[in-house]
């Protein structure tokens, strides 16, 4: 995964393109625009189309570790698009609906005991739906 961030900051040209047809067709289809249809009515767009292109762009921004000029890009295209990171800070109670534990880390007091010691992986949500949660390590007693 390091080697494609790498590979777009080495390329920035490549990553601007990239980050510019994803933010168009992310606005497009999140906005909820729709196609016309042969008949010139409105055509509602594929079923899915808007939950693809989001994980599309999250899964580009994940990849894009390493290269921040691209990474702010793609978080500008879902923020466009309603779709926002959900903040983790450290110290922070554990919430189930929007971390998902996948590891733990000794607590050294009782008042941090399920607590988020850090985050992995962003998580994202839309308004209050969680499009993905954040991965989390949580310190345990």
């Amino acid at each position: 995964m390091r080697n494609v961030g790498a590979a777009l900051a080495a390329w920035p040209w490549v990553a601007a393109s990239v980050a510019v047809v994803l933010a168009a067709a992310a606005a497009g289809y999140v906005a909820g625009r729709r196609t016309a249809a042969p008949n010139g009515s409105a055509a509602p767009s594929a079923p899915g189309a808007a939950p693809a292109l989001v994980r599309g762009v999250i899964a580009a921004h994940d990849l894009a570790a390493g290269a921040d000029a691209v990474q702010a890009q793609l978080e500008r295209v879902l923020s466009s698009a309603g779709v926002h990171r959900i903040p983790v800070a450290g110290g922070a109670a554990f919430d189930a609906p929007r971390h998902h534990a996948v590891g733990t880390e000794p607590a050294t007091g009782e008042r941090i005991d399920r607590c988020v010691a850090r985050e992995i992986r962003a998580g994202w949500q839309t308004g209050a739906q969680v499009v993905r949660p954040a991965e989390v390590i949580v310190w345990k007693r």
